[in-house]
Order: C-alpha cells, then sequence, then structure tokens
C-alpha cells in the first residue's frame, strides 16, 4: 500500500503544477489587457486630436483649403471606424472555441488565398503537398488567411515576391511552414510578433493594426499546437505552424 505521505506529496505536486499554470495564464492575460488599453489610446488618441484640429480650423478658413480640410476629417474618421473593427473582431474572438473534425489542409490554405481577393501582380503562391489535420475548418481558415496576408504585404515591392506554404508530419502533429521573401525581421524580435498590437521597426511603413499574428497564436494554442516564427531583415520570414495531425482509418494520428 502506497504510503499516505507519497500520496500526499503528488497531489501537492499536481496543485503546484496547475497553480503556476494558472499563474502563468493570468499573467499574460494581464499583460495583453494592459497592450490593449495602451494601443486604444494611442489608435484612437491620433485620429480623435485630427478631427477637432480640423474642424476648429474650419470655421476660420476660406473655401478652398476647407475642402482638404473635410477630407482629412473623412479620412481620419475612417481610420477611427477601422482601428474600432480591428479592436472589436480581436475583443470578441477571445476564447476561440474549436469544432474539431478533419480539415483538408490544402483546401483549407487554397480558400484562404482567395479570400485575400487579390488582384494581380501579387505575390507568387507555391503551395505543396498538404496532409490533413485535426482542428475547425473555419477558424483555421483564419489563422492562414492572417499568415498569407502578412506574406503578401511585406513581399510588397520586392523584385518577384513569392510565398510558399508546405508541411511535415511528426508522430500526431503536422508542422505547417509558411515562408515569403518579403522584409523579414530581427530575429530578437521573433516573440514581440504574436503579441497584440505588435509594430516591428522593420514593418512601420507597412498598413496595420498589429493583430493578425495575435489572432494565429490564439487560434493555434485553441487547437493544442504552437507556432513559432523565423526570419532576417531583408530575407523574409518563415512561420512554423504545429497542429494535431487528422485520424486515419485505424484511428491513428
Amino acid at each position: 500500500m502506497r504510503d499516505a505521505r507519497e500520496e500526499v506529496a503528488e497531489l501537492y505536486a499536481h496543485l503546484e503544477a496547475r497553480v503556476e499554470e494558472r499563474t502563468r495564464e493570468l499573467q499574460l492575460a494581464n499583460e495583453e489587457l494592459r497592450a490593449f488599453s495602451r494601443s486604444v489610446s494611442h489608435y484612437l488618441r491620433t485620429p480623435m486630436q485630427l478631427i477637432v484640429g480640423y474642424a476648429a480650423l474650419l470655421e476660420q478658413v476660406p473655401a478652398e483649403p476647407r475642402t482638404r480640410y473635410a477630407y482629412a476629417i473623412i479620412e481620419s474618421t475612417e481610420r477611427m471606424a477601422e482601428v474600432l473593427d480591428g479592436l472589436l473582431t480581436y475583443a470578441t474572438r477571445g476564447g476561440v472555441p474549436v469544432d474539431f473534425q478533419d480539415v483538408d489542409l490544402a483546401q483549407t490554405v487554397e480558400l484562404a488565398w482567395l479570400d485575400q481577393g487579390l488582384a494581380p501582380p501579387v505575390a507568387e503562391l507555391d503551395m505543396l503537398a498538404l496532409p490533413p489535420v485535426r482542428g475547425d475548418p473555419a477558424a483555421l481558415r483564419v489563422a492562414f488567411g492572417n499568415l498569407l496576408h502578412n506574406a503578401v504585404k511585406f513581399t510588397r515591392g520586392r523584385p518577384r515576391p513569392q510565398v510558399q506554404v508546405r508541411a511535415d508530419r511528426g508522430p500526431g502533429v503536422v508542422v505547417v511552414e509558411v515562408r515569403d521573401n518579403g522584409v523579414g525581421f530581427d530575429p530578437s524580435d521573433a516573440t514581440r510578433l504574436f503579441g497584440a498590437f505588435a509594430r516591428l521597426p522593420t514593418v512601420t511603413r507597412f498598413e496595420g493594426l498589429g493583430l493578425g499574428l495575435a489572432d494565429v497564436w490564439r487560434i493555434v494554442i485553441a487547437h493544442g499546437g504552437h507556432v513559432r516564427a523565423e526570419g532576417r531583415p531583408g530575407e523574409g520570414a518563415t512561420f512554423f505552424v504545429t497542429l494535431p495531425a487528422a485520424v486515419d482509418a485505424t484511428g491513428r494520428a
């Protein structure tokens, strides 16, 4: 018979591990909330100040510049609407419920590519054989749509923009690589990429709120997977997404 003290020690160790895990989750949530609050303030204050400033000028100027100021107000208002839409989408996708099923990954990536609504000339997509995975088709379509959107955006202006999607199978998992030959990033920033509102120095000239990769991270984690990135300035970026493999007829992943 097992000693009661051993059982208590095991139970204590299990509870301690659970507390540590929950503490890490809460710390991450608090950091995300602080970043969210700072970014809301930053992104909304600037267009609001522009609107107020140009509206005040409208009362003091003749007709010709008045039209120009009116357009500036409209642009600032549209920018605010874009920011609010992005914030709302990000905030309401918090839990990311996952309806697990076998997913045709090739079809999902192809649909995500079509979702971009790209008109030529755009990056060339090279999609190699992709095995099926286990997950939520709609959520994965969003995740890969965000990765492809970033790849296209950051290859803009390159002589021959290219995006490649390939995958390798491991024990019970599929590792998907989304690679581009865009502007890349400093390797020291790899962990910052997936934070909400992350805007790295190498990409500040590109549009965006910095929410796409945070969404990718949420979705992949909800699938029990993980995501990481590699890159170098001027040499492109590669995102590695690990997902559960689909279950075959024998019940094996």
